[in-house]
């Protein structure tokens, strides 16, 4: 599905969900000037239709847009190093590489489920279509990335498929990596 499909389910699913406002193009194109990247059209129209930074169903943060923090429950997107403060490569091990960390615009605020800053991060190294970037899961501990997806749209699809249903509230990374065993494998791998 794709995102305005997905902010549409959710908002049938769930009409009282507690959303903020939404980013006006301005705010968008203030984001994009504090990055120094454009943002991926997914993201844009997720802030724009839906909510400029949630706590989405008080799982996954994510960041919204702007000049500062005011009225962003989350906070704002940022360079991922102003999260977590390490040397300026980072390592994708799923793709064997290292990228600059200023190419990475992290736009969730930490795990709320670990209580880590363990978040998600736009790979924005490189100029696809739309803009729509690779993700990648910064772990805490190292810095490194540890888990590459193909892009925001993806990333939203896993979250909105575990998390239809009242009974659950899970993280991407909790979808994808079931129990503590698989999350420590993969965290710890890089």
């Amino acid at each position: 599905m794709n995102v305005i499909d997905i902010i549409n389910e959710i908002n049938l699913t769930y009409p009282d969900i507690d959303k903020n406002t939404k980013a006006t193009s301005q705010l968008i194109k203030d984001s994009e000037w504090y990055v120094n990247k454009p943002l991926p059209e997914s993201y844009k129209k997720f802030v724009k239709y839906f909510s400029n930074g949630i706590f989405l169903f008080e799982v996954e943060p994510i960041l919204g847009v702007g000049r500062d923090l005011k009225g962003l429950p989350c906070g704002m997107i940022v360079p991922s190093g102003v999260l977590v403060q390490k040397d300026n490569s980072c390592f994708i091990a799923p793709e064997n590489r290292y990228v600059d960390r200023a190419k990475l615009i992290a736009f969730t605020a930490g795990s709320a489920l670990d209580l880590s800053l363990d978040h998600w991060v736009f790979i924005a190294d490189d100029s696809p279509e739309n803009n729509e970037y690779k993700i990648g899961y910064v772990t805490q501990n190292t810095g490194n990335i540890a888990l590459v997806l193909n892009s925001f749209e993806e990333w939203l699809n896993i979250f909105w498929q575990y998390n239809k249903d009242e009974d659950t509230q899970v993280s991407v990374f909790h979808s994808l990596y079931k129990t503590f065993d698989e999350r420590d494998i993969i965290l710890s791998s890089v």
